[in-house]
């Protein structure tokens, strides 16, 4: 880029698209963060802001399991698209396999240890209103998970081959 001050008018065109995409960028960013958390004040409107507390340190801990299917997904994103028809199929089966063995055991040692992990870190109170929240969140987490790892699946193989995977 040179030091010049003097700029064209195609560059001041440029600039202006940025911007503007920027623009567009940001406002889509906020309103997805309110859309995101409207639900914590829709919750403190209705039970107050204890409740709040309880419903985020819950959501936090699932979002924490969440991340193991997450990085399966990701993690084997390319060796899908490597693969091509029965191979493809029987990598997208041990996946599955491996993610609803793996997420029951995250989500069931979550299940059974979060009202003694909440009772040493914020109490026997907090924990007794919190933990069959986060236990029940701990069974939508390991449901959830298998439904993420199973899109971003599909999506992998969509990119190397367009045939229907209803067979898998």
């Amino acid at each position: 880029v040179p030091a010049r001050l003097r700029t064209s008018l195609a560059a001041m065109g440029d600039a202006k698209r940025i911007l503007g995409y920027g623009g567009w960028v940001s406002v889509g960013s906020l309103a997805r963060q309110i859309i995101a958390n409207s639900d914590r004040f829709v919750i403190g409107w209705i039970n107050g802001a204890q409740a709040v507390a309880i419903y985020a340190v819950v959501i936090n801990l699932m979002r924490r399991l969440n991340m193991v299917p997450r990085a399966l997904a990701e993690a084997l994103f390319p060796a899908v698209t490597g693969q091509q028809g029965d191979a493809q199929k029987e990598l997208i089966r041990k996946a599955i396999r491996i993610q609803a063995a793996l997420g029951l055991a995250v989500a069931g040692g979550m299940a059974s240890a979060v009202e003694p992990f909440l009772w040493l870190w914020l109490g026997a109170d907090f924990a007794a209103r919190a933990a069959p929240l986060a236990q029940l969140v701990a069974v939508f987490a390991y449901v959830s998970g298998l439904n993420g790892l199973g899109v971003a699946l599909v999506r992998a193989s969509a990119c190397s081959d367009s045939s229907s995977l209803l067979a898998i």
